[in-house]
């Protein structure tokens, strides 16, 4: 699921992983900037079983790709998970504000390896509906004008 901010990615996500749950289907819902720093701090034993973590459940939904540290590890860290899903055969949901045409046209060699994959098994998804969250704010500033305007009880 690609597309700008606010443009409900991460809502249909929950949907989705709720539905499933319903179902006693098991969802993992992690943020990539979690996983990265997850196995930052983890070595060895300790990162095969937050990786061992990842793999366990049916359905695995990572939030943010592209929002986590650019590094090289950060890097290695997005494409293991990736990759080891992708041999495990179970399905994931990648949510990002990554373009397709920008994964696509990567020129860096570490991103076109994640996103060859991400795209070899995902089919993508284009979220471009307006911002959400900017009526939401609106309403919101709306809200506390009527409130300041309304005398004080």
């Amino acid at each position: 699921m690609f597309g700008n901010v606010g443009t409900g990615k991460t809502y249909a996500a929950g949907c989705i992983a709720n539905a499933l749950i319903d179902r006693m289907i098991s969802v993992l819902y992690v943020g990539m900037s979690n996983v990265v720093n997850r196995m930052q701090g983890n070595f060895g034993a300790d990162r095969d079983s937050y990786i061992k973590q990842l793999m366990r459940p049916d359905l695995l939904i990572l939030d943010d790709l592209g929002a986590e540290r650019n590094t090289s590890y950060g890097k290695e860290c997005v494409f293991d998970v990736v990759s080891r899903r992708l041999l495990s055969g179970k399905p994931m949901i990648i949510i990002t504000n990554i373009t397709l045409a920008a994964m696509q046209k990567a020129t860096d060699l570490d991103d076109r390896r994640i996103y060859d994959r991400i795209l070899e098994v995902c089919v993508p998804i284009l979220f471009n509906r307006e911002n959400f969250r900017k009526g939401n704010a609106a309403e919101s500033l709306k809200k506390a004008a009527e409130l300041l305007k309304s005398p004080l009880s």
